[in-house]
């Protein structure tokens, strides 16, 4: 009896390891994306229905992958829509968004909105609105939408925001001709990679002692139920 009841009590155990690993693992991720630095960044994201997950028509006439920009703490995006003479309204939350630039000729606009965090999951209204004469013998299209724009977090890629220096320090990488491919190669990797604070591995060290912690008190509890 004692043996199967130690055996209960540590497949308990090894299930709360595993369970507070996998939760700290896909946390770690998010947390890390939380503290960017200043910096401009590309973002992925798909335009889903109000109501579930599929993805909306909508999803053709904006264009991937958004812009991230991160300054003290504020975050602002800014996507590109095609078609725009269709789009009448593009609101966030309720709250028009702000038209940066706009090429009449291609029928796009760059649209920006802010948010408190990097984005994930935002709620948007649009007012559709086709004429007539843009598909003859269909008839006016004049609707409105709840969209959700998804963004996808692990898509995060820092953009180089000054092309004359990376250009310079292109040229100079070249003249050293024992470092200029470990230089080009690690310039990529930094590209690829986007900057977090040096406060991001905290979330890694309280996962650590949660570990350490449920180790400690399964021990002191080992010996009570040996002599019971």
């Amino acid at each position: 009896m004692k043996k199967g009841g130690e055996e209960k009590n540590m497949k308990r155990f090894l299930s709360v390891i595993f369970a507070l690993c996998t939760f700290f693992y896909m946390a770690f991720p998010a947390a890390a994306n939380q503290n960017l630095e200043n910096g401009t960044y590309t973002i992925n994201y798909k335009v889903l229905k109000a109501d579930n997950d599929s993805v909306s028509i909508a999803n053709d006439y904006w264009e991937k992958p958004a812009t991230l920009i991160v300054k003290d703490g504020k975050y602002t995006v800014q996507v590109k829509l095609n078609h725009s003479s269709w789009i009448k309204e593009f609101k966030v939350n309720n709250v028009e968004t702000k038209v940066i630039s706009s090429d009449n000729a291609a029928n796009t606009r760059v649209a920006q909105f802010e948010l408190n965090q990097v984005p994930d999951l935002v709620v948007s209204q649009i007012h559709v609105y086709i004429p007539e004469e843009e598909f003859p013998g269909i008839g006016l299209y004049d609707n409105r939408y709840t969209i959700r724009l998804k963004f996808d977090q692990n898509t995060i890629q820092a953009v180089q925001s000054k092309p004359e220096a990376n250009a310079n320090a292109t040229n100079s990488a070249a003249q050293n001709d024992g470092n200029a491919n470990q230089g080009s190669d690690g310039g990529k990797q930094m590209e690829q990679n986007p900057q977090t604070s040096d406060s991001t591995p905290l979330y890694l060290l309280i996962g650590l002692f949660a570990l350490s912690g449920t180790v400690f008190v399964y021990k002191l509890k080992k010996p009570k139920s040996m002599t019971s």
